[in-house]
């Protein structure tokens, strides 16, 4: 029987044919491989979040447990001693009891409404209703709520912006940022220091600034400063106490409402906590405000 070769044209058909068998399964384990580590990346990112998750329910249930105890334990004790040595303590000791009582119970209200407000954002449970808000009027109101923590530490708490600066913004999410910064500059300035909160505008923003001369923040610190898992809560400049929860809350605030925030800050040097609103009146309709320079809005 006689062999025929194949012709050239033949054999590059079948030359063709293998290419086209070799370039689909080339792209079959290609996709493959692409949709196992896509699937890969998948498991890590839901591996870290659930590392974050966890992290965060152990603060949580450490806030609670210590936090918690702890204002209890001064609200109890002071109690007892009201009551059990009512006749022997003169007015000045009985007023000092009330007073510790007092305070113990508004750090104790003012934890639990933050660990509200902040489980309601997490579970995107918390309303949302962003309206004008015109902010001279909100710095006074926030200002005067803080005059007397100011005056007990003999510090000097003042307002500057000029006026119609209006954004947009849920209100109740806005006074609890700016209650929640404005306490934290108070708590870790020294007696005789200052508070500043002020306002001015870039281009289609607000730039809140809350500044204070006080104690400042190291590089770790201020690096973790708004992540709950790194957060660790420290003590004021008089032994005040705090959960680091009121941070978290304004990031989570300042983000919902179209901003953003950052902090610089040196020890020693004070602290600057800045975030962003959108702006209600473009900058071109006002001249007379005073634009802010980009340069001190660097974020470090």
């Amino acid at each position: 029987m006689e062999n025929t070769k194949p012709t050239h044209e033949e054999l590059e058909h079948k030359i063709e044919g293998l290419e086209s068998k070799f370039i689909q399964f080339k792209k079959k384990h290609v996709k493959l491989i692409l949709k196992k580590e896509k699937e890969i990346q998948k498991l890590k990112e839901n591996e870290k979040k659930l590392i974050e998750c966890n992290a965060t329910k152990d603060k949580f249930f450490s806030i609670i447990a210590h936090n918690l105890k702890s204002h209890f334990n001064v609200i109890i004790g002071f109690s007892n001693l009201l009551l059990l040595n009512n006749e022997n303590n003169n007015e000045k000791e009985k007023r000092n009891y009330i007073s510790n009582i007092a305070n113990s119970a508004k750090k104790t209200y003012k934890l639990l409404e933050n660990l509200l407000l902040w489980a309601s954002s997490v579970r995107g449970k918390m309303p949302f209703e962003a309206e004008q808000i015109s902010l001279k009027p909100l710095f006074k109101y926030i200002v005067d709520l803080h005059k007397e923590t100011a005056r007990a530490k003999k510090i000097s708490i003042s307002y500057f912006l000029v006026d119609n600066i209006t954004v947009k913004a849920d209100k109740n999410m806005l006074i609890c940022i700016l209650d929640n910064l404005i306490t934290n500059a108070l708590k870790f300035t020294n007696v005789n220091g200052k508070v500043i909160l002020s306002a001015n505008i870039l281009e289609n923003k607000a730039i809140i600034k809350i500044e204070d001369n006080g104690v400042g923040i190291d590089e770790e610190t201020k690096n973790n400063i708004f992540r709950l898992s790194k957060n660790q809560s420290t003590k004021g400049t008089i032994g005040e106490k705090g959960t680091g929860l009121g941070l978290i809350l304004c990031k989570e605030f300042v983000e919902k409402n179209a901003g953003e925030i950052w902090v610089d800050s040196e020890l020693g040097k004070g602290s600057l906590f800045i975030f962003t609103l959108p702006l209600i009146c473009n900058a071109s309709i006002y001249p007379f405000l005073q634009v802010a320079k980009k340069s001190s809005l660097v974020k470090h």
